[in-house]
């Protein structure tokens, strides 16, 4: 559509205007200024008239004023005269119609776009009040957590400033790691009859997974090679023994 909101072409029926009776007395050249009439009416205002200038008409159809005064008669006589404007009845009907249609279109449009305006509003208002009722019940629940574990933090510290102090007994013997690898090495082939290869063996599993077992961390390193000794598994030397054993 152009900027002054007309139509750059309008609808044009070839079976209507080869069949139009004031069209067929036309002869190649009438026709020709017919055609450049209409295309002049579609872009005058208002649509599909003409003013009763016979200087302009004659330019417009693209003829010399005898030529005009000649051919006026026939050409015109596909037009009505108005109040000194001659009128295409066809081309006004027609550009009647399109206006309508198009203001249909964009009414529908303009409504369209006002629910879908208005589901997207109810949408994010929804959505923002079930954020607010999600924030306010996360805070309530936030402090209640903390009331509660500072009741019981309260309530320990008193069961513990009340309960007598009793000594726990540690055994030396049990912890997560051995201080040094010649410590390990020692307790494998004084305590558990494995060799030095072994020991080395296990020194290097156990720093390779942070001395972990079953991806949990270890306890004790000495009851954790016991029982690795006593299932046979992993060290060397039982591997090598279950090699050459018949």
């Amino acid at each position: 559509m152009s900027s002054n909101g007309k139509l750059p072409w309008f609808p044009f029926y070839p079976k209507d205007y080869l069949s139009d009776e004031k069209v067929l007395v036309m002869n190649r050249a009438q026709r020709g200024s017919y055609m450049n009439l209409l295309c002049v009416a579609w872009g005058h205002a208002p649509i599909g008239t003409l003013p009763d200038d016979d200087r302009l008409l004659a330019a417009w159809a693209q003829c010399s004023a005898e030529e005009w005064k000649t051919d006026k008669e026939i050409i015109m006589n596909a037009f009505e005269l108005h109040e000194r404007y001659w009128h295409q009845k066809r081309m006004v009907r027609v550009a009647e119609e399109s206006a309508e249609l198009r203001q249909k279109k964009s009414n529908a449009g303009k409504l369209g776009n006002e629910a879908r305006w208005h589901r997207d509003r109810s949408a994010i208002a929804v959505r923002s009040q079930n954020i607010a009722i999600h924030s306010h019940n996360h805070s309530h629940s936030h402090k209640e957590e903390k009331s509660v574990i500072s009741g019981s933090k309260n309530g320990a510290a008193e069961d513990r400033s009340a309960a007598p102090q009793k000594n726990k007994k540690i055994d030396p013997l049990v912890c997560a790691r051995p201080e040094t690898k010649q410590e390990l090495l020692d307790h494998c082939m004084g305590n558990l009859g494995l060799t030095e290869s072994d020991g080395r063996a296990l020194w290097d599993h156990w720093m390779g997974n942070g001395f972990r077992v079953n991806g949990k961390p270890m306890v004790s390193w000495r009851h954790t090679a016991s029982n690795w000794c006593r299932r046979r598994m992993f060290f060397p030397s039982i591997q090598q023994e279950r090699k050459f054993s018949p």
